[in-house]
């Protein structure tokens, strides 16, 4: 079983006889089969096509922040 290029979705050849990890097959791009494949890829990342989802926070978590009263000296003593 070929792997496929992410970008493209082209198959990515294994020569025979080499190991079962395509990495290693001499193709310097893997796991894109070419290097505009690999390009076009690092321009998506950069030009934010694509996003890891965040774990957004409840609107309570907020509340337990600490609050830092302005008006209060911190070297002052009570």
């Amino acid at each position: 079983m070929n792997p496929y290029c992410p970008h493209c979705k082209k198959p990515i050849p294994v020569e025979p006889g080499s190991s079962a990890d395509p990495s290693t097959a001499g193709n310097p791009y893997f796991p894109f089969c070419s290097d505009r494949c690999q390009m076009a890829d690092l321009y998506g990342w950069l030009e934010e096509q694509y996003c890891i989802p965040a774990v957004e926070q409840d609107s309570e978590s907020e509340d337990n922040d600490p609050v830092i009263d302005s008006d209060v000296d911190p070297l002052e003593e009570s």
